[in-house]
């Protein structure tokens, strides 16, 4: 089940006795959390009935005592087990505490509601296969284009601020968050959105934006790539000098270019192949949002072009390896070769 599903099950206080929350985006998994105890606790009785345990220094008889005891004045106590290591590797190091947790659930008392919460994604394995049958799990992964866009404007909508589409798509390119190699959560977008509720503006203008956002190498470097897929040598060469000037680590920006070139390359192909997008994306490791825009840049290259590039790439990395050059002129020199 997804984070939609676990607000209905909250909502409606349909909720297992166990419930596992797992996936990358902390935001939704802390909301699901904060949910879960409005719904179920008395804030009267909180320090009775609400107790929260340390994942990583977790043992089983102090939860299992813990889990057992009754609540006060009140139907349901909520055990929380934060930050729980589910990855692959972590899973087989307290596979002794798992095994002891999966036996349990089998007597699970019914006033009590455990939630474990999972460092990262959790794994698939037979723990979770198992202990399925006993547990809801919410599976919280990053928003998607569209839940993006909704999530940012119901924010500000809850504060009467307009903004239009144009400002919307802007504004979430600006953020990086759908760029899959890229670390952004929606606790920065977030942090984001109350810069620009603090502008005390009832509509949100392009410039606005421009004047909040924070001009990081990131931003810097993804306006680079895909003033690339769009062939403007000029837009190029500001954004390269920019990076340059605040002292951006030159091989870096190289490699996101050579990765670019990569991937248009690549897409390229599946278009000519008709490959699924579906398919496709999984096999290049990006997601749909980035994999979409790069086909719009497609017209602009042709298969040539691109092996061109990349075979240039490859001969400045011989060069720069075997005579010293300087890398920076080296660089900019083969910025201006793969847009002839």
């Amino acid at each position: 089940m997804n984070y939609i599903d676990g607000v209905k099950r909250i909502k409606n206080r349909e909720l297992q006795p166990i419930v596992l929350i797992s996936g990358e985006e902390n935001y939704l998994k802390e909301d699901l959390l904060e949910r879960i105890k409005k719904q179920y606790v008395d804030q009267s009785l909180e320090d009775f009935n609400l107790d929260i345990i340390e994942g990583k220094a977790v043992l089983f008889n102090d939860l299992y005592e813990i889990c057992e005891t009754l609540p006060f004045m009140d139907k349901k106590r909520i055990v929380v087990v934060e930050n729980l290591p589910m990855d692959r590797n972590s899973v087989s190091k307290i596979n002794d505490f798992l095994e002891q947790l999966l036996n349990y659930f089998k007597t699970f008392p019914e006033f009590t509601i455990l939630v474990l919460v999972s460092v990262g994604k959790a794994y698939k394995g037979k723990f979770l296969k198992n202990a399925i049958k006993y547990m809801d799990h919410f599976e919280v992964s990053k928003l998607n284009q569209r839940e993006l866009e909704n999530f940012i404007k119901k924010s500000f909508n809850k504060s009467s601020i307009k903004i239009d589409q144009k400002g919307l798509k802007y504004f979430i390119e600006n953020t990086m968050y759908l760029e899959s190699e890229m670390k952004v959560t929606l606790y920065d977008v977030e942090n984001e959105i109350i810069k620009l509720k603090n502008l005390n503006k009832c509509e949100l203008t392009l410039l606005d934006i421009d004047q909040v956002l924070i001009s990081s190498f990131e931003s810097n470097i993804f306006r680079l790539t895909d003033a690339i897929g769009e062939k403007k040598r000029k837009n190029v060469l500001e954004t390269y000098f920019r990076l340059m000037k605040s002292n951006s680590d030159p091989f870096h920006v190289f490699y996101m270019i050579i990765r670019q070139l990569r991937n248009l390359l690549y897409i390229k192909w599946a278009a000519l192949n008709r490959i699924p997008l579906g398919e496709a994306k999984k096999s290049i490791g990006i997601s749909e949002y980035e994999y979409k825009k790069l086909q719009g840049y497609l017209k602009n290259w042709s298969v040539d072009a691109l092996q061109r590039g990349l075979h240039t790439a490859y001969e400045i990395e011989v060069q720069l390896k075997s005579t010293g050059a300087d890398s920076e002129e080296l660089f900019k020199n083969f910025i201006v070769k793969i847009l002839l």
